[in-house]
């Protein structure tokens, strides 16, 4: 099994379009396709980056995070 993923735009007529050469011939596939809209901005990792150093109270305090196992 492969998985790819893309980025695409669906036109005014509704209905996905897609050409991927798989660089297989004369073969039978089963295909998923799975597809969630993407929000508007970037992934939530870039978008976060944006926050970084966001608060400047000198006061903010993070408080404790509790205590957690460490996995090997």
């Amino acid at each position: 099994m492969q998985t790819m993923t893309f980025q695409v735009h669906v036109g005014a007529d509704g209905i996905l379009k897609l050409e991927v050469p798989i660089g297989m011939a004369e073969v039978e596939l089963d295909v998923v396709v799975t597809f969630h809209p993407r929000r508007n901005g970037p992934a939530a990792p870039n978008n976060l980056l944006q926050f970084i150093g966001a608060i400047d109270d000198p006061t903010f305090v993070r408080g404790p995070q509790g205590e957690y196992e460490l996995l090997p």
